[in-house]
């Protein structure tokens, strides 16, 4: 996929190409902020008075055209100043970048770098330029393969730090397969849809029959046709209202709240594409992996999961889905942390920094959420960094979590005493 910032001598029509951001001959650059596969915009440049010029900028829908300077201090014929990077405080859907660093070179002469070389190419001429081809095939990148193409580039990356991703409404086996193993593999947590033409348990349990059994994935559904989003009626995955719930739980401190029932699971379903009786989404929790299902309070006239297991077979701390995306946080946390000790030695002090550096991380971070750990423990000294470890290159460092279930079931016990009997006896 080409670059999509337009880079262009504006004094050579020739000369406007994809380009290197920071190319010294090239004196603007113009990004556009939306992706396409052909060039959608028309530019007009036309010479004005000494350093300014007319941009006229056209999308297709509408057409637009602002007297303009590549100088920093010019004005136009009413005194205001013109320089192109105001437009950019317009927000029309461009980025102007003019290049500090330009140098002009004509007939051997070198000019200074900077507005000395800007001024030798004001636009002499009218010119009009087309651009919008990002190089990106839009047809090409829908296909199953190119998303999966898409989840090892995001797992080789390391710009982001990534701790949930979502399926966006795809249930495409093939996808979800790699969607799912590439989640596993990072600590990325990763909801799967039921697809909307599963209509009941059977089927549902066929599909997720053919999806990796792991605490990183959780099982929900239905799909939601929504017509608030867009005017148009169009699937929802229940996936996105789920994370929509945990972003709006993370506001109120409540990030690793458990997303099921009423409490802290409520989901903004409108019209959900179908519902299952109470013995389908019994059977679908009692499933070898899991899977929640939607449920319609009408005392309350609110829909939220019935349960918040995750895919894992067996149960334990981490077969709920708040937990398990407590532990990712936590991991990825304190590995990207303790890169900085790196090129230290490993000394009493260092050890001791560790630990006052993730002591601090917890508190300000992890137990000052309504959720937490009951308990943690950090341990970085002679236990753990015997003369081995240290003659390896390494550093020792165990995080202990002592996690909580979530309540599930309420047991009530009543019981009648008749007048003159104690409570007690």
């Amino acid at each position: 996929m080409k670059n999509n910032t337009f880079i262009f001598d504006i004094n050579k029509i020739t000369d406007f190409v994809f380009g290197n951001p920071n190319d010294r001959t090239s004196d603007v650059e113009i990004t556009e902020n939306y992706i396409y596969d052909s060039d959608k915009y028309k530019m007009i440049v036309q010479p004005d008075d000494e350093d300014l010029f007319l941009l006229t900028l056209s999308d297709g829908d509408t057409t637009e055209t602002y007297t303009v300077s590549l100088i920093n201090d010019a004005l136009d014929q009413s005194g205001s100043n013109c320089f192109i990077e105001n437009l950019n405080a317009l927000d029309m859907g461009y980025h102007f970048v003019t290049n500090g660093n330009f140098q002009y070179e004509k007939d051997g002469k070198k000019y200074p770098e900077g507005e000395a070389s800007i001024q030798q190419v004001t636009p002499k001429m009218t010119q009009v330029f087309a651009f919008g081809d990002s190089g990106l095939d839009l047809s090409a990148s829908k296909t199953v393969q190119c998303m999966i193409s898409a989840l090892y580039e995001l797992e080789d990356q390391e710009i982001y730090d990534i701790e949930y991703l979502a399926p966006l409404g795809i249930v495409d086996l093939q996808f979800i397969k790699n969607y799912v193993l590439v989640g596993k593999n990072n600590d990325w947590f990763t909801p799967v849809d039921i697809p909307w033409d599963k209509t009941n348990a059977n089927s549902i349990k066929g599909y997720f029959l053919n999806v990796d059994d792991t605490s990183n994935a959780q099982g929900m559904g239905p799909f939601d046709k929504n017509v608030g989003l867009t005017g148009w009626q169009f699937y929802l995955a229940c996936s996105t209202l789920y994370y929509t719930k945990i972003m709006n739980n993370k506001a109120a401190m409540s990030e690793f709240a458990p997303v099921f029932d009423i409490t802290n699971g409520i989901l903004n379903f409108t019209n959900p594409v179908y519902m299952l009786g109470k013995q389908d989404r019994v059977k679908l929790l009692n499933f070898r992996s899991p899977v929640n299902f939607l449920i319609f309070n009408q005392r309350h006239n609110v829909y939220y999961l019935n349960d918040n297991w995750t895919l894992q077979p067996q149960r334990n701390i981490v077969s709920e889905e708040q937990n398990r995306r407590m532990v990712n946080k936590i991991k990825k946390d304190c590995k990207r942390l303790l890169q900085r000790f790196k090129g230290r030695v490993n000394t009493v002090t260092t050890r001791q920094d560790v630990v006052t550096l993730l002591n601090y991380y917890f508190q300000s971070e992890i137990m000052t959420q309504i959720y937490k750990p009951n308990e943690y423990q950090i341990i970085c000294d002679e236990s753990n960094n015997p003369v081995e470890v240290i003659t390896a290159n390494k550093l020792g460092v165990t995080v202990r979590v002592r996690l909580e279930n979530a309540i599930k079931y309420v047991d009530v016990l009543v019981d009648v005493f008749p007048l003159g009997i104690d409570f007690e006896s």
